[in-house]
Protein backbone atom coordinates (compact mmCIF):
# COMPACT_ATOMS: atom_id res chain seq x y z
CA UNK A 1 0.00 0.00 0.00
CA UNK A 2 2.82 2.41 0.82
CA UNK A 3 4.48 1.74 -2.53
CA UNK A 4 1.42 3.12 -4.32
CA UNK A 5 1.59 6.46 -2.51
CA UNK A 6 3.76 9.40 -3.54
CA UNK A 7 6.95 9.54 -1.42
CA UNK A 8 5.96 12.79 0.32
CA UNK A 9 2.74 11.14 1.52
CA UNK A 10 4.12 7.70 2.34
CA UNK A 11 6.64 9.29 4.71
CA UNK A 12 3.69 10.44 6.84
CA UNK A 13 1.92 7.05 6.93
CA UNK A 14 2.42 4.34 9.52
CA UNK A 15 1.14 0.80 9.11
CA UNK A 16 0.35 -1.06 12.32
CA UNK A 17 -1.50 -4.24 13.31
CA UNK A 18 -4.25 -2.35 15.17
CA UNK A 19 -7.89 -3.44 15.14
CA UNK A 20 -9.56 -1.82 12.13
CA UNK A 21 -12.56 -0.03 13.66
CA UNK A 22 -11.32 0.64 17.18
CA UNK A 23 -7.80 1.45 15.99
CA UNK A 24 -9.04 3.85 13.33
CA UNK A 25 -11.23 5.69 15.81
CA UNK A 26 -8.42 5.96 18.36
CA UNK A 27 -5.99 7.12 15.67
CA UNK A 28 -8.34 9.78 14.31
CA UNK A 29 -9.03 11.21 17.76
CA UNK A 30 -5.33 11.09 18.73
CA UNK A 31 -4.26 12.77 15.48
CA UNK A 32 -6.97 15.39 15.88
CA UNK A 33 -5.65 16.11 19.36
CA UNK A 34 -2.24 16.96 17.95
CA UNK A 35 -0.34 13.85 19.01
CA UNK A 36 2.77 12.78 17.09
CA UNK A 37 2.75 9.97 14.53
CA UNK A 38 4.36 7.61 17.07
CA UNK A 39 1.76 8.53 19.70
CA UNK A 40 -1.09 8.06 17.20
CA UNK A 41 0.23 4.61 16.28
CA UNK A 42 0.50 3.67 19.98
CA UNK A 43 -3.10 4.78 20.57
CA UNK A 44 -4.28 2.71 17.60
CA UNK A 45 -2.44 -0.35 18.87
CA UNK A 46 -3.89 0.07 22.35
CA UNK A 47 -7.44 0.39 21.06
CA UNK A 48 -8.22 -3.30 21.45
CA UNK A 49 -7.71 -3.05 25.22
CA UNK A 50 -11.21 -1.83 26.13
CA UNK A 51 -12.86 -4.63 24.15
CA UNK A 52 -10.54 -7.25 25.66
CA UNK A 53 -11.30 -5.99 29.15
CA UNK A 54 -15.04 -6.49 28.60
CA UNK A 55 -14.70 -10.09 27.47
CA UNK A 56 -14.79 -12.63 30.31
CA UNK A 57 -12.02 -14.80 28.86
CA UNK A 58 -9.57 -11.92 28.84
CA UNK A 59 -10.45 -10.01 32.00
CA UNK A 60 -6.93 -10.58 33.27
CA UNK A 61 -5.61 -8.63 30.27
CA UNK A 62 -7.24 -5.33 31.30
CA UNK A 63 -5.06 -2.40 30.32
CA UNK A 64 -5.79 -0.37 33.43
CA UNK A 65 -3.63 -1.14 36.38
CA UNK A 66 -4.48 -1.31 40.03
CA UNK A 67 -3.65 2.01 41.58
CA UNK A 68 -0.67 1.72 43.93
CA UNK A 69 -0.38 3.43 47.26
CA UNK A 70 1.11 6.80 46.48
CA UNK A 71 4.64 7.31 47.66
CA UNK A 72 6.40 10.50 48.68
CA UNK A 73 7.03 13.12 46.05
CA UNK A 74 3.64 12.88 44.37
CA UNK A 75 1.41 15.94 44.35
CA UNK A 76 -2.30 15.35 43.87
CA UNK A 77 -5.45 17.05 42.67
CA UNK A 78 -8.91 15.55 43.11
CA UNK A 79 -11.93 16.54 41.02
CA UNK A 80 -15.46 15.25 40.58
CA UNK A 81 -16.52 14.82 36.95
CA UNK A 82 -19.56 16.98 36.27
CA UNK A 83 -20.04 16.05 32.60
CA UNK A 84 -23.47 14.43 32.05
CA UNK A 85 -21.89 11.75 29.83
CA UNK A 86 -18.65 11.41 31.77
CA UNK A 87 -15.33 11.47 29.94
CA UNK A 88 -16.41 10.28 26.51
CA UNK A 89 -14.09 10.68 23.52
CA UNK A 90 -14.15 14.47 23.06
CA UNK A 91 -13.50 15.53 26.68
CA UNK A 92 -11.00 12.70 27.13
CA UNK A 93 -9.13 13.84 24.02
CA UNK A 94 -9.06 17.38 25.41
CA UNK A 95 -7.57 16.07 28.65
CA UNK A 96 -4.89 14.12 26.77
CA UNK A 97 -4.01 17.15 24.65
CA UNK A 98 -3.94 19.49 27.67
CA UNK A 99 -1.58 17.27 29.67
CA UNK A 100 0.71 16.37 26.76
CA UNK A 101 3.03 19.42 27.03
CA UNK A 102 3.93 18.88 30.68
CA UNK A 103 7.23 17.22 31.56
CA UNK A 104 5.93 15.90 34.90
CA UNK A 105 5.28 12.21 35.46
CA UNK A 106 1.49 11.82 35.61
CA UNK A 107 -0.98 9.18 36.80
CA UNK A 108 -4.77 9.39 36.79
CA UNK A 109 -6.74 7.38 39.32
CA UNK A 110 -10.40 6.47 39.60
CA UNK A 111 -11.03 4.41 42.69
CA UNK A 112 -8.59 1.52 42.65
CA UNK A 113 -7.84 1.84 38.92
CA UNK A 114 -5.03 3.85 37.36
CA UNK A 115 -4.32 5.01 33.82
CA UNK A 116 -1.85 7.11 31.89
CA UNK A 117 -3.69 10.42 31.33
CA UNK A 118 -1.74 10.96 28.12
CA UNK A 119 -3.35 7.89 26.51
CA UNK A 120 -6.88 8.12 25.16
CA UNK A 121 -7.38 4.37 25.15
CA UNK A 122 -6.19 4.05 28.75
CA UNK A 123 -8.56 6.85 29.82
CA UNK A 124 -11.43 5.08 28.09
CA UNK A 125 -10.73 1.97 30.16
CA UNK A 126 -11.37 3.93 33.36
CA UNK A 127 -15.01 4.28 32.24
CA UNK A 128 -15.40 7.69 33.90
CA UNK A 129 -19.03 8.68 34.51
CA UNK A 130 -20.71 11.77 35.88
CA UNK A 131 -20.09 12.02 39.61
CA UNK A 132 -16.90 9.93 39.57
CA UNK A 133 -13.93 11.28 41.49
CA UNK A 134 -10.64 11.46 39.62
CA UNK A 135 -7.25 12.02 41.20
CA UNK A 136 -4.35 13.27 39.13
CA UNK A 137 -0.94 12.51 40.63
CA UNK A 138 2.04 14.48 39.38
CA UNK A 139 5.70 14.60 40.25
CA UNK A 140 8.73 16.24 38.78
CA UNK A 141 9.24 19.35 36.72
CA UNK A 142 6.08 21.46 36.29
CA UNK A 143 3.94 19.08 38.40
CA UNK A 144 2.07 22.00 39.98
CA UNK A 145 1.30 23.49 36.57
CA UNK A 146 -0.07 20.14 35.34
CA UNK A 147 -2.33 19.86 38.38
CA UNK A 148 -3.57 23.43 37.91
CA UNK A 149 -4.32 22.71 34.24
CA UNK A 150 -6.22 19.54 35.21
CA UNK A 151 -8.25 21.36 37.86
CA UNK A 152 -9.12 24.18 35.47
CA UNK A 153 -10.09 21.75 32.69
CA UNK A 154 -12.35 19.84 35.10
CA UNK A 155 -13.97 23.12 36.19
CA UNK A 156 -14.70 23.78 32.50
CA UNK A 157 -16.20 20.27 32.20
CA UNK A 158 -13.25 19.20 30.07
CA UNK A 159 -14.43 21.51 27.30
CA UNK A 160 -17.70 19.66 26.82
Amino acid sequence: ALELLPPELSARVRLCPAPLVEGTLAAVVAAGSGLTLDEVAAEALGALGPKQAMLPASAAQAATETAPVTDDGWLRCEVVVDNPHGLHVRPAARLVAALKPFAAELKLQKGDKEANPRSLTRLAMLNVRQGDQLTLLARGEDANAALTCFQQLAAERFGD
